[in-house]
């Protein structure tokens, strides 16, 4: 009788908890999908935003056709902008610049 007892009272509260739930769940608002996809749509757009703007320019040394050259050959960077140089030949290149000509403040 006291297991009897125990499981109807442990099945009352159950019952009692989920029915609390459920009410509790059918008050949570609704969000549209449109809306949902629209703020997922902005921040992903902010977040690509920021990545491209975080980094000027890529540079490879050496062509994909096996050209002894710089892609592209050319760049223009802002201040605080960086460039990434991109070994594509195989073998190891140096970068050579006139100290001289660097602007001050720099880091080069």
């Amino acid at each position: 009788a006291a297991t009897s007892k125990a499981t109807m009272m442990k099945s009352a509260m159950m019952k009692r908890n989920v029915a609390t739930t459920m009410k509790a769940n059918a008050n949570v608002p609704k969000v549209s999908f449109v809306r949902k996809g629209a703020q997922t749509a902005g921040v992903a757009a902010s977040t690509l935003a920021l990545a491209l703007s975080a980094q000027a320019a890529d540079v490879k040394l050496g062509s994909d056709s096996g050209g002894l050259v710089f892609e592209p050959a050319t760049v223009t960077i802002n201040k605080g902008e960086s460039v990434t140089w991109k070994n594509n030949a195989g073998f190891p290149h140096n970068i050579m610049f006139d100290e001289d000509e660097i602007p001050a403040g720099a880091n080069a």
